[in-house]
């Protein structure tokens, strides 16, 4: 999540995504793609997408 100039996440997956959107807000796309391609990270972008939402019975 992002306020102001704070930004926020919760889990290690959601922190590897979070700290691609923060590479991109601050160095643009190309650079963040070419990190992520480095990195071998697979960025989720979709905050409705949570596979787990189901196994911590947590509802929408």
């Amino acid at each position: 999540m992002e306020d102001r100039n704070r930004w926020t996440s919760s889990g290690v997956a959601a922190g590897m995504d979070m700290t691609a959107a923060l590479i991109r807000h601050l160095h643009g796309a190309e650079v963040a793609e070419e990190v992520a391609d480095y990195l071998e990270l697979d960025v989720h972008t979709d905050p409705g997408w949570d596979p787990f939402t189901q196994a911590g019975a947590l509802t929408r």
